[in-house]
């Protein structure tokens, strides 16, 4: 190899994140044989305000031969979420993954969440348990479900309005970080994006059984984003209940769940012979055409929705 002049330096530093594949393979080989000569050069690249392939090969560079430096910068990066959003996201990733691994931000998660099990007004945590439960979402790694079921369960003080709960889990408005069910939100996409529908469908399934209505709503926001059809069952409990503050959620869901399949599954799917007889499902045939089949339930009347 020719001998390294800071010329031959600052070229390879430009190189660095070419997308012609063999000039970003010079300029790695020129900047790794270098190495405490290109480290000035590697960590002012790194250092960039503006993501880009360059900042990210350099701080991978960093890591590779060994200066700490490069999985902080990487770390800089992806805390900030123009990052992750922009052209360079898989490369970030790719070199996050690669380097720092998804368990500082899963530590970070779980520290969040033992506090707000303990204080859920406090703020900080709220905004923390966030953050990285963005940053692993972006990750897209396998994360435990029993840490996941937690988060789902949190309780908050007092109770909670559930028309906040509503707009929160459907992002009619911005997030909330003072909100304790955006952290069930966040928990429920988690939970989506770690495991398999099947496993997914089951939590939430399981939370439908809890008594706080908000961890109700949680369960019922993560089955529609599943859409899978089969978890109609679960919710008839919920719908048919006069007394329960979600029970036109519930209704609504399998109307929206319904609508996901042909009508031959809707018709012809089981049904729990202990709740609804079959009566009430299907008039008879002599009857006029448009009443064979009776509404699952009632047109919903928005007074009656509940505020708890």
């Amino acid at each position: 190899m020719m001998p390294i002049t800071p010329r031959k330096l600052k070229t390879a530093i430009r190189l660095l994140g070419s997308e012609n594949w063999h000039a970003h393979t010079w300029a790695t080989d020129v900047l790794q044989h270098a190495d405490h000569l290109a480290y000035p050069l590697l960590i002012t690249a790194a250092s960039a305000t503006t993501p880009s392939p360059r900042a990210i090969y350099a701080a991978l560079l960093l890591h590779q031969l060994g200066y700490p430096e490069g999985g902080q910068q990487l770390v800089r990066l992806i805390d900030r979420p123009s990052s992750r959003e922009g052209s360079c996201a898989p490369l970030l990733r790719h070199a996050v993954l690669k380097t720092v691994s998804p368990v500082p931000f899963l530590q970070k998660l779980a520290s969040a969440l033992a506090q707000l099990e303990q204080r859920p007004d406090l703020p900080r945590p709220l905004a923390h348990f966030h953050h990285n439960a963005q940053i692993l979402l972006f990750l897209r790694s396998e994360l435990p479900l029993p840490l996941l079921h937690r988060a789902l369960l949190v309780r908050a003080i007092g109770g909670e309005n559930l028309s906040v709960v509503r707009l929160i889990l459907e992002e009619v408005c911005e997030p909330n970080l003072e909100h304790i069910s955006l952290v069930r939100r966040d928990s429920a996409a988690l939970l989506i994006g770690s495991t398999t529908k099947e496993q997914a469908m089951q939590v939430f399934i399981n939370c439908l059984l809890h008594p706080n209505p908000a961890v109700q709503l949680t369960a019922m926001f993560g089955l529609k984003l599943l859409r899978l059809a089969y978890a109609i069952n679960a919710l008839y409990p919920i719908a048919r209940d006069p007394s329960s503050p979600v029970r036109e959620d519930a209704q609504n869901l399998i109307r929206f769940l319904n609508s996901q399949e042909s009508d031959p599954f809707v018709l012809l799917r089981p049904i729990d012979e202990e709740q609804f007889a079959q009566a009430s499902l299907l008039r008879a045939s002599k009857a006029h055409q448009a009443d064979l089949l009776r509404p699952l339930f009632p047109l919903p009347n928005p007074s009656e929705r509940s505020t708890l």
